[in-house]
């Protein structure tokens, strides 16, 4: 039976599980799962050729995203099989089908990349034998406590917070859009995210300008099994930024994940990004570890 949206609450159980038993290293968010694959949905991907899985719930064995960003995969297996030859067939996998999907819906010869933690030298042992190699530097990975939590958030006069709903997806797609020169419709953002399976609006706390308009933005994903939160993404249309906003809506979210019961925060920034840097610093966000870039250099 194809794989459906419908399925995607049972692959986010799994990968909690995982984290639980093994710890974050090598793995997603259970919530960022769900993020990652609404955000590639629009390229047209169908979702039983987007996602790949090895074995039958309950015994999942294997959760991969194909085709992000038109050139990459992530790929996260279960604890027993870390540096195993099957994992290392299923990274082959992984990367011969995202080529096909590159090939079909992408740009030709763009090569097959994939982001490991500098710290899983497992994965990037296993990278190396199937031809991938390391080619770049990419994303912070920081954690901090909710106990105790910042002080409340102030924002300048004439601005709020509030959650979205289903009739922000215009002003959140200005936001993101501005944030990271990407190219959202309306529609698109209703569909893909603020309808999709595991996403919803109230997700987003949004960050409400004097004239009504979406200034800035966050979603927060929380996870009951290693209780975490997670912000992904954060985003503040360039008009609105040095006024405090994305710090704002970051407080008021670690308020709400530890009233839903979360102990920890976490988000991910870009490392060449040194203002969200000196924001998250700011804030008590650590760093643990970094994401690396690897590109198949020998298909």
């Amino acid at each position: 039976m194809p794989l459906t949206p419908g399925d995607l609450p049972q692959l986010q159980a799994t990968l909690a599980g995982w984290i639980a038993a093994a710890g974050s290293s090598g793995y997603c968010h259970p919530g960022e799962l769900a993020h990652r694959i609404a955000v590639e949905g629009r390229r047209g991907v169908p979702f039983d050729q987007q996602i790949l899985i090895a074995g039958d719930a309950p015994a999942i064995s294997a959760i991969g995203i194909l085709f992000r960003f038109g050139a990459a995969f992530d790929l996260f297996v279960a604890p027993e099989l870390r540096g195993s030859a099957t994992e290392r067939g299923l990274l082959h996998i992984a990367a011969t089908r995202t080529a096909q999907l590159i090939a079909r819906h992408g740009t030709p010869d763009t090569p097959v990349i994939t982001d490991v933690c500098y710290r899983d030298t497992i994965r990037r042992q296993l990278l190396s034998q199937i031809g991938f190699s390391h080619y770049r530097e990419w994303d912070a990975i920081t954690t901090r406590s909710l106990n105790p939590l910042p002080g409340a958030a102030i924002l300048a006069e004439g601005f709020g917070i509030r959650h979205a709903t289903a009739h922000d997806a215009a002003g959140l797609a200005w936001v993101i859009n501005a944030a990271f020169n990407d190219d959202w419709t309306p529609e698109q953002y209703r569909e893909y995210v603020l309808d999709a399976p595991g996403y919803g609006a109230r997700r987003h706390l949004v960050a409400i300008a004097p004239d009504g308009q979406i200034a800035a933005c966050v979603v927060l994903w929380l996870d009951e099994q290693t209780r975490i939160g997670q912000f992904e993404p954060v985003a503040t249309h360039p008009s609105y930024r040095r006024q405090g906003l994305a710090r704002a809506l970051l407080i008021s979210g670690m308020h709400q994940m530890q009233q839903a019961g979360m102990h920890t925060a976490a988000l991910n920034y870009q490392l060449d990004n040194h203002a969200a840097a000196a924001l998250y610093r700011n804030l008590g966000f650590i760093i643990n570890d970094h994401t690396l870039g690897y590109q198949q250099t020998q298909p």
